[in-house]
């Protein structure tokens, strides 16, 4: 429950330390929310980030690359009508679908087409990041791909 997050204790033992000139305080309930709750929010991310560093290194160190991309929609491709411009779904569905196709079939052979050279995707790492603005929704994924060799710097810029 993000409400009680910090607030509440899990049990009759909380724990006050002071290390460093800083305060901390243990046994308190954290609702583990990374949408609801910015401080379990942040610290989701920060264990995120160690997770995808302890396969990124290792990846490299053996001769691999990486590479960030991106997939979102352009309002544009839906109505301009307030309801629709508010649903996330259909938008979802849409940047789905996208880094599907990117990622199988007949649109990876057209990307190795033009880059020029076979790569070989040995694994991904993908997240959704949903902001909401004046025009509504903004979902987009950020996708790290795990490439089977150093990719070169035209190969890098025919994949931009």
């Amino acid at each position: 429950n993000a409400q009680k997050c910090g607030r509440e204790p899990r049990s009759s033992a909380v724990e006050f330390r002071r290390i460093d000139d800083r305060d901390y305080v243990r046994g308190l309930i954290h609702c583990g929310s990374g949408w609801k709750d910015p401080v379990c929010g942040h610290q989701i991310s920060l264990q995120r980030a160690k997770d995808i560093q302890a396969v990124i290194g290792p990846h490299r160190k053996a001769g691999g690359d990486v590479v960030l991309g991106t997939f979102t929609v352009a309002h544009d491709q839906f109505t301009v009508s307030h309801n629709q411009r508010d649903r996330l779904a259909p938008m979802l569905k849409t940047i789905s679908k996208a880094f599907h196709l990117t990622t199988s079939g007949r649109a990876w052979k057209k990307v190795q087409d033009v880059v020029g050279a076979r790569i070989v995707v040995v694994g991904w790492v993908r997240s959704a990041e949903i902001t909401v603005g004046e025009y509504g929704w903004h979902p987009h994924f950020h996708a790290l791909f795990f490439i089977d060799r150093i990719l070169t710097e035209d190969e890098i810029e025919a994949l931009e």
